[in-house]
């Protein structure tokens, strides 16, 4: 069976953000939508507004000063796409940090909180969705 999401990509509806990636994009007529896959222990941060949106899919690392360094690059991109692209983003935005749990525990809580405090710079305050990681 296909998901919705393999659909919209095959019909060239959505923009896929792959992993260790930011992507922005204003929506038109034929692209709507704005997805990633496969977060498999990885973190996702999205901006969503009527007009367009930004998203990154950020991996995990095993050592965690390499991991907390890609990050904040990553979110360095994602926070000077908001920035060229402000007029995309009114005050009706929506943010979702989507990040895993593990055996009911939150995985990679450090990486949670930079990416509030980097958000909180911004006014931004983010919703808080969550996987369960096998």
């Amino acid at each position: 069976m296909t998901s919705r999401f393999h659909r919209a990509l095959n019909a060239r509806q959505v923009l896929e953000v792959p992993m260790d990636d930011v992507r922005f994009i204003s929506f038109n007529a034929q692209i709507r939508s704005i997805g990633t896959q496969n977060l498999n222990g990885c973190t996702a941060v999205g901006l969503f507004s009527p007009a367009g949106a930004i998203m990154t899919h950020i991996p995990p690392n095993p050592d965690p000063r390499l991991g907390i360094a890609n990050l904040r690059r990553l979110m360095g991109q994602f926070i000077l796409l908001y920035h060229q692209h402000l007029a995309e983003f009114p005050s009706d935005v929506t943010s979702i940090v989507v990040g895993g749990t593990y055996r009911g525990t939150m995985a990679l809580e450090d990486h949670l909180t930079e990416i509030r405090s980097i958000l909180s710079r911004e006014g931004i305050s983010p919703g808080f969705r969550s996987y369960s990681v096998s």
